[in-house]
């Protein structure tokens, strides 16, 4: 069992409160109001899909070895990113002030979660193989490459 979090990557249509990395990113790049909930250092630590697709299929390939154990997924320490880190590359790379509201923290959101993915390297020797600069500048590129298909989408979503 791989108990995921903050799994992003390319197609993925997030919304505010799931996939916040592809929301913010999306809105960012199609000119929406972001509204960040406290002051935006909230941690999270990220992993992008194609490296959780790879630990699945390694975990298919051994069963001997992950067959009942509970697995923590995410980036790790080293791939750590905060709501104002996030909004600062995106920013930078829009070449613009994203005109940012911020309202009250939500009750319940956690200031930090970073995955300890000890286990994983010790039983399965896996760990994240793309940086958080790498994956967001490919999900960044991708959502451009594809804006047209993201809007319509959007649209009929809502």
């Amino acid at each position: 069992m791989l108990r995921q979090s903050c799994i992003y990557g390319t197609r993925q249509f997030g919304v505010e409160d799931q996939g916040w990395v592809a929301w913010m990113t999306i809105a960012a790049m199609t000119h929406q109001q972001i509204t960040v909930y406290g002051d935006g250092k909230q941690i999270r630590d990220l992993l992008w899909v194609e490296v959780l697709v790879r630990l699945y299929e390694l975990c298919i390939k051994n069963p001997d070895k992950a067959n009942g154990h509970a697995f923590n997924t995410g980036g790790g320490i080293d791939n750590t990113l905060s709501l104002l880190q996030l909004l600062d590359f995106l920013t930078k790379r829009e070449g613009r002030d994203l005109g940012l509201k911020f309202d009250e923290e939500r009750p319940g959101d956690q200031k930090v979660f970073v995955s300890n993915n000890t286990k994983l390297k010790e039983v399965l020797g896996w760990e994240p193989t793309t940086s958080v600069n790498m994956g967001l500048e490919r999900l960044a590129q991708w959502i451009g490459d594809n804006r047209e298909l993201i809007v319509s989408f959007k649209k009929k979503a809502a």
